[in-house]
């Protein structure tokens, strides 16, 4: 399974605050920098804050934060420049999976952790905002204690009033959760293509309705996938009505459905059996959210064999001449005589017994012509 690529963009907005720092937000799933103007007074940042949420006296600041990071599965590091050092939150530790006294902090670390398959494409994004480029980034790593975590590393440059970067402010986030359930979701798709294209034409998918979404039941090669003069399409003189009819009224009903068709292979000029199937998905009320199916290409071997005794002159006479054999030759590969074949191609001549009609039924279908029971109960004949 190949790893994500990992992802590092420049952040776009108005510039770099000269008199603030940018305090990341999530929107839209994606860390975002929203400017914090020094302009506005501290003491009405601060009555907003309080009147919005009431925060008890017996908690300090120190923990709110804590618990916050502990809930959003993030952490906030700060590295000043003139100084060098840098300082992290404790959620900082916990995602990294580094005790806080082990060793001092620095943001570069983040990048060492990379895990092997991302080490490559890992950008070290706190190296970007020290030349004054907000970036971000998601990649594995893994901790201390050899476990693999996905994080979203942030980093912005917070400018002095030379205009060169005084400090960089950045935040950790455990993606994992988010991350694995991406990964199984492309996975399971993976799996069902690869079913599919290995034993089904096509598949489909239509809304509660039955309009298409991808493909259709009834229609050519689905959406982004080549068609090819071997794929059959349809036979629309073949009692398509009839199957959109039980096709209508399993996806009315909401029930599953499997139905067997005939097409036509244009390039063979021949009619080979597929079957059709779909399903309804359900949402968590048991309402139908769309339907998926299948087309699935079949053997002449498997469709429901006919009963000899259902045989009549004119599906002889048709599959001989589909198979363009004498009488003389079709009598031979079954090994009974003349006058036998000419019986049972007879409208008016006495029936062959039923061992001789199975003989040449059998020797019809080992030259490939095979006659069977079509999707309404009719006897067809198929090439192959």
């Amino acid at each position: 399974m190949n790893p994500r690529q990992c992802r590092a963009s420049p952040r776009v907005g108005t510039g770099i605050p000269r008199a603030g720092i940018r305090a990341p937000s999530m929107v839209g799933g994606h860390a975002r920098g929203k400017v914090m103007s020094a302009a506005r007074p501290a003491s009405s940042t601060s009555s907003a804050m309080a009147s919005a949420v009431q925060i008890p006296k017996n908690i300090s600041s120190r923990d709110l934060l804590s618990k916050v990071e502990s809930i959003g599965r993030f952490g906030i590091w700060v590295y000043d420049v003139a100084s060098g050092q840098a300082h992290c939150s404790s959620g900082v530790h916990h995602i990294l999976g580094a005790a806080p006294l082990n060793r001092p902090f620095h943001p570069s670390s983040i990048t060492r952790m990379a895990h092997p398959r991302d080490a490559g494409s890992a950008v070290d994004v706190f190296s970007l905002s020290l030349r004054g480029t907000p970036s971000q980034q998601t990649f594995r790593i893994v901790r201390a204690d050899r476990t693999v975590r996905w994080i979203h590393t942030l980093a912005e440059p917070v400018l002095g009033d030379n205009g060169l970067v005084a400090s960089v402010v950045g935040i950790v986030t455990d993606v994992t959760a988010q991350e694995e359930a991406a990964r199984l979701l492309a996975l399971n798709e993976r799996r069902r293509h690869g079913l599919f294209d290995h034993l089904a034409m096509r598949t489909w998918s239509v809304d509660a309705t039955g309009r298409p979404i991808d493909g259709a039941p009834l229609a050519g090669p689905a959406p982004g996938r080549r068609s090819s003069p071997e794929e059959p399409r349809p036979d629309a003189s073949f009692e398509d009505a009839l199957l959109l009819d039980k096709v209508r009224g399993a996806i009315a009903q909401g029930r599953p459905f499997s139905l067997c068709h005939l097409v036509l292979d244009e390039r063979h000029r021949r009619r080979m059996p597929l079957l059709l199937g779909g399903a309804p998905i359900l949402d968590d009320e048991g309402q139908v959210l769309e339907w998926h199916g299948f087309t699935l290409r079949m053997k002449a071997g498997g469709m429901p064999q006919v009963n000899i005794r259902h045989i009549e002159p004119q599906h002889v006479r048709a599959a001989r001449a589909l198979m363009k054999w004498s009488v003389q030759e079709l009598a031979r590969r079954a090994g009974v005589s003349v006058s036998t074949v000419q019986r049972l191609e007879s409208d008016t001549s006495s029936r062959p017994s039923d061992p001789l009609v199975t003989r040449i039924i059998e020797a019809l279908r080992e030259g490939g012509a095979t006659l069977c029971y079509g999707p309404s109960g009719n006897i067809c004949l198929l090439d192959g």
